[in-house]
């Protein structure tokens, strides 16, 4: 009698164990591993307009982001005035999920025969996205920045496009720079992902610049 009053003390507890162990499991949250991949998102803009002599205007943007990085290329066709093309590859803030966010990215331009490294701002909304174009100034290295950042224009306001009927409006004459974009392509190696903070450094003129990778040190004040 005691023998068997013992293994039913024995089989409740058992049973109880059970019941805890796979409620304890239902109601854990999952936490994403740190190693899990950050998604990569497909963004493409385009804008043409007819201008009053019959002439377009065109410019279109195709990009890959990762997290906060971005790369891509950026053609600005005016009609009547110097085009100017180039890939592009910098950061996004805060990132691809929010309905405005902004670029800060060196272009590697071309135009009238030469290539130039320069900064360039990008602008995203609920609207599509624009480039922002102000004066320029050499830093002192051949490398091109904004004079005065907050004296900005808004360049063609591109609507969102499907990236292949980007691919398939675009021709050979379109593009100098042979650039191909795929989700699956990685934008950065993971191990040379580098987030720096948006504090800003005041140059002498009164202009400001930002921390840019890979170390994250103050970009150089626009030589006077």
């Amino acid at each position: 009698m005691n023998k068997k009053i013992f293994l039913g003390i024995v089989m409740v507890f058992v049973f109880i164990a059970i019941f805890l162990v796979t409620t304890k499991k239902d109601n854990q949250t999952v936490v994403p591993s740190e190693s899990d991949p950050v998604q990569e998102i497909a963004m493409c803009y385009s804008y043409a307009k007819e201008n009053s002599r019959g002439i377009t205007d065109r410019a279109w943007l195709k990009s890959i982001v990762k997290g906060e990085f971005i790369k891509g290329e950026y053609h600005n066709l005016p009609a009547e005035s110097d085009s100017k093309i180039g890939t592009f590859e910098g950061y996004l803030y805060p990132d691809a999920t929010t309905s405005d966010a902004f670029g800060d990215v060196w272009w590697y331009s071309f135009a009238e025969g030469m290539y130039v490294m320069e900064q360039l701002h990008l602008s995203f909304d609920n609207n599509g996205a624009a480039a922002l174009f102000g004066e320029m100034v050499d830093r002192g290295d051949g490398v091109y920045v904004y004079k005065d950042t907050d004296n900005l224009t808004k360049g063609f306001q591109m609507k969102k496009i499907d990236c292949a009927m980007l691919d398939t409006e675009n021709t050979s004459s379109d593009s100098v720079i042979e650039i191909e974009i795929n989700p699956t392509d990685s934008v950065v190696p993971e191990d040379e992902m580098v987030a720096c903070t948006m504090d800003a450094m005041m140059c002498p003129d009164g202009s400001y610049v930002g921390r840019v990778g890979p170390n994250c040190e103050f970009q150089a004040c626009p030589s006077s």
